[in-house]
């Protein structure tokens, strides 16, 4: 197989198994990342460094962050989820998934070569903002 995927989310343990499976199939992959510091270790747990491509951004909810990010792209896989912390404020708890899903699918839409976009989201979807009481949640 070939193709170029674009995959937010690698640093995490879903991201980075996605990453490899992928890498494995023969796909080249540009992985964003927050930090520059982020770039070498990815490289050394995927390997494959020449099928590997990083885009540095630091705010994936910025509406701009994915403005020339996605270029020649094939495939999106949106995987990273930012965490809440303490908050139990809705619009800070909720804001940075739907901004940052927002964010790169606008930027998708914009870009021909995309054949796909896959979004994945977190079990913090599940969490109650007084906590991790799962169960509580479905009940309601």
């Amino acid at each position: 197989m070939s193709g170029l995927i674009f995959i937010t989310g690698a640093t995490g343990f879903i991201g980075s198994t996605t990453a490899k499976k992928a890498l494995e199939k023969g796909y080249k992959l540009r992985i964003s990342v927050r930090k520059e510091a982020q770039i070498e270790k990815l490289k050394s747990i995927l390997g494959y460094p020449d099928q590997l491509d990083f885009a540095i951004i630091s705010d994936l909810a910025d509406p701009k962050a994915f403005a020339g990010k996605l270029d020649n792209v094939d495939y999106v896989l949106h995987m990273a989820s930012p965490l809440a912390g303490n908050s139990t404020d809705k619009a800070e708890c909720f804001g940075p998934f739907v901004d940052g899903t927002t964010a790169i699918l606008t930027e998708a839409m914009k870009v021909a070569s995309i054949k796909k976009v896959v979004i994945t989201s977190s079990v913090a979807t599940f969490m109650a903002l007084d906590g991790p009481n799962v169960r509580k949640v479905i009940r309601k």
